[in-house]
């Protein structure tokens, strides 16, 4: 019957199909083969640099290195980055930019002693704060009259406040002393001690005339005004200092008694460290 052919026909097409369906699967593995392995090494990391303070990790000589770059440069700073210093306030700071532009820069901290409200409390603790660029190359700024040093008998406030370290409180001192048989007599001036004397006899020489050089420095003295004796009319002979000013220094003066140093006219009203700045040549003690 052509209907049971067909039926046979299909059944072995179906048996083929599936004898040849399991060869194909044979074919197939069950599981993925394994990637081969591939060797490899480890590397091991010192970690220990990673916990230490990095400043730790630089020389002796990096480390002085930075610290140095980091302080105030007194030679080259503005008032405002000079105070980041401490105990360096506005006045202290306009004082020492304007000392550097009369008298140059810097060779030692000592120096700053000539500059008001800086004593050795804060010269000795200046060094971990500060630094003095140029200081090996600053030449000292003597007296050009003189290549053997200014003249102990003769010299002027000024003339003397060229030698370095010294301000016009130590000037007026040391012309009050007047006169000096030789340079050692210089230890004898309040305020002088051996450390100060060591740094300026390169720049004195005392005279072999002293009688004549007594006439010279009181003469050359002699157009400064004492403010500790003039009277209020005087006293208004100084450049700037009008009747209220001038009447101000007599009453603080007849109250509290004479002025030890030029600074002290600070405590009087209506001055400050600007006037006192510019009438410091022009006064004496």
């Amino acid at each position: 019957m052509n209907f049971g052919k067909i039926q046979k026909s299909i059944l072995v097409l179906e048996v083929v199909a599936i004898i040849a369906g399991g060869g194909v699967l044979a074919f197939v593995p069950k599981k993925a083969p394994r990637p081969p392995k591939i060797a490899q090494t480890s590397v091991a990391f010192d970690t220990s640099s990673l916990t230490r303070n990095p400043i730790e990790m630089l020389s002796e000589e990096e480390r002085a290195k930075m610290e140095d770059k980091l302080k105030v440069d007194i030679n080259s700073a503005s008032a405002d980055e000079l105070m980041n210093i401490p105990r360096v306030g506005a006045s202290t700071a306009d004082a020492i930019v304007k000392y550097r532009e009369e008298h140059g820069p810097f060779k030692t901290f000592e120096e700053l002693d000539a500059i008001p409200r800086i004593g050795a409390s804060l010269i000795a603790v200046l060094p971990k704060y500060a630094r003095l660029s140029g200081a090996d190359s600053a030449t000292p700024q003597t007296s050009s009259s003189s290549e053997q040093g200014l003249d102990l008998n003769t010299a002027t406030v000024s003339e003397l406040m060229t030698i370095p370290g010294v301000g016009q409180s130590t000037a007026e001192k040391i012309i009050s002393a007047r006169p000096f048989s030789k340079v050692e007599d210089l230890l004898n001036v309040p305020g002088i001690g051996e450390a100060k004397f060591e740094r300026w006899k390169s720049y004195l020489r005392v005279s072999g005339n002293i009688s004549s050089a007594v006439r010279s420095a009181s003469s050359a003295s002699s157009t400064l005004v004492n403010i500790n004796t003039a009277s209020a009319e005087e006293l208004q002979k100084i450049h700037g200092v009008g009747p209220s000013t001038a009447t101000a220094i007599v009453d603080y003066r007849e109250k509290n008694g004479r002025f030890s140093k030029i600074e002290d006219l600070d405590n009087v009203p209506r001055i400050g460290p600007a006037f006192i700045e510019k009438v410091r040549s022009q006064v004496s003690l």
